[in-house]
């Protein structure tokens, strides 16, 4: 069993109108999960409530404003220094245009049955495998 630390990320499952959901990949230069694909969001920062995390991180990697809808799931993965729990919420625009940030390199608008073709970080394979949310 792990004795280290479990540290807490926030992600977010954005649809389109067409369906689609919005992955960022992982800049090559990431220490964590290079070139693999991701939803939006992150780590909590001390003392930040999870409202304003979720807010802040999709700001940052998407520019956009987003209105949460649900929960959709929660699963665990693991760093060289953190046990992560990342809880994924499902939320949609309310504003803005998509303008990726340093950590990520390119964004697509992808269809869930679509997912396979892409090579995704370990939490969201573990999601997709354990939650079966209508996506």
């Amino acid at each position: 069993m792990s004795h280290k630390p479990y540290s807490l990320s926030v992600k977010i499952a954005i649809k389109d109108n067409d369906g689609r959901y919005l992955f960022l990949r992982r800049s090559q230069t990431s220490t964590w999960n290079p070139g693999r694909w991701e939803f939006p969001g992150g780590k909590l920062q001390p003392g930040e409530t999870f409202q304003e995390a979720i807010h802040r991180e999709v700001g940052e990697e998407t520019g956009f404003e987003i209105e949460l809808i649900r929960m959709l799931g929660a699963v665990e993965d693991e760093t060289n220094g953190f046990r992560i729990v990342h809880l994924i919420m499902e939320g949609k625009i309310e504003s803005g245009d998509v303008v990726i940030s340093s950590e990520h390199d390119k964004f697509e608008w992808v269809k869930w049955s679509d997912i396979d073709n892409y090579p995704l970080c370990k939490y969201i394979l573990d999601f997709s495998s354990f939650y079966d949310i209508g996506l």
